[in-house]
């Protein structure tokens, strides 16, 4: 597949506003089976805790001059956890983890991913020097991961609804 030139000078980061909710509710419908109404109520509730807890979570967005084009966000469990994108069958350990990252499928290679990880670790080096993030078997962000320094922390985690494993990173 050919990625459309983009010139990065023309790609803007920042942290998470409110009036984001509609642009991370679109991006997220177009790699889901949930409805726009749902995706929209989990930004909002996902967003609206960033501004109510800011030590605790956040939210890094790429945008053009008029479209989301990317999010990714960092988060604090206090405690084991079953609360996350995949729905494991066994709990996740308590700690600071990287969320998912989203990239419009145009945009993608370009390097945004990598951009809001540096984004995110910087926000979380302010807090802690360990981190997690799960990742579902094969998923192609792992090389990404592994060159930010995430090793393997425990593998063979089943999830719901799903014949793959998850894979837990440290770092």
């Amino acid at each position: 597949m050919f990625n459309q030139l983009i010139n990065l000078n023309e790609i803007y980061f920042r942290e998470v506003t409110m009036d984001d909710v509609d642009g991370a509710a679109k991006l997220h419908i177009k790699h889901s089976k949930a409805k726009f109404s749902e995706a929209q109520k989990l930004f909002l509730n996902e967003f609206q805790a960033c501004f109510q807890q800011p030590n605790k979570k956040t939210y890094y967005i790429a945008t053009t001059k008029n479209q989301l084009i990317a999010f990714a966000g960092a988060r604090h469990y206090e405690t084991n956890t079953n609360e996350n994108m995949y729905n494991t069958k066994k709990l996740l350990p308590a700690g600071w983890y990287l969320r998912g990252v989203h990239v419009d499928e145009k945009y993608r290679r370009m390097g945004l991913a990598k951009k809001l990880t540096e984004l995110r670790l910087n926000w979380l080096s302010q807090k802690t020097n360990n981190c997690f993030v799960f990742l579902k078997e094969g998923k192609e962000t792992i090389p990404m991961y592994k060159e930010f320094g995430f090793k393997i922390f425990s593998q063979d985690w089943e999830m719901n609804n799903s014949s793959k494993c998850g894979l837990l990173f440290h770092r």
